[in-house]
């Protein structure tokens, strides 16, 4: 279920403070969070300014009324104020995150997105055709053995330096060691 004017993600934190709201929404494939821009509470200024012009007009002997009203206006338009904060900074980070066709999620574009092929990274890693290295056969999306020889093509790790390869490969590309 989505927030108000949010629909790529529940997952945000609220860093609105006594002068303003902010928020952070986060990728809820990867978690990477975008914040909004800082935007100061009218409500606030007005309840201040309100708050220091009663003062002034009475001196010192209303500044406790002055600050009660001041609270009641908060309580009372703040929630509001913010509902419409939260859509708005939704709004605004809305571009750091693209729906993917395939599957329907809202993921980030800088972890989760492939652009070239205009999906979600987990759609595309699906939709990708690679040659087996044993047999040729086409492999779709990354499974760990060949449909066809049942060969493994899962990458491989050289015990020796760690480098990751291909599949196939026999010998390690950066120190040299046979892989088993």
């Amino acid at each position: 279920m989505s927030v108000a004017g949010v629909p790529y993600t529940t997952n945000f934190t609220d860093l609105s403070n006594d002068q303003g709201f902010q928020f952070e929404f986060f990728c809820e494939r990867c978690g990477t969070g975008y914040k909004s821009t800082f935007k100061a509470s009218k409500t606030q200024e007005v309840a201040e300014k309100a708050s220091q012009g009663l003062g002034k007009m009475f001196g010192g002997r209303l500044t406790k009324v002055a600050e009660r009203g001041s609270s009641m206006l908060q309580n009372v338009a703040e929630p509001k104020e913010k509902e419409k904060a939260l859509a708005s900074a939704g709004a605004e980070v809305q571009s750091q995150f693209e729906q993917c066709p395939s599957c329907g999620s809202w993921v980030c574009r800088d972890n989760c997105w492939n652009a070239e092929m205009y999906m979600c990274s987990a759609c595309a890693a699906k939709e990708q055709v690679a040659p087996c290295p044993h047999c040729g056969a086409e492999v779709k999306g990354t499974p760990k053995f060949c449909p066809e020889c049942g060969k493994s093509v899962a990458p491989l790790t050289c015990a020796s330096c760690g480098t990751t390869a291909e599949a196939g490969t026999k010998f390690c590309p950066e120190c040299g060691t046979a892989f088993a």
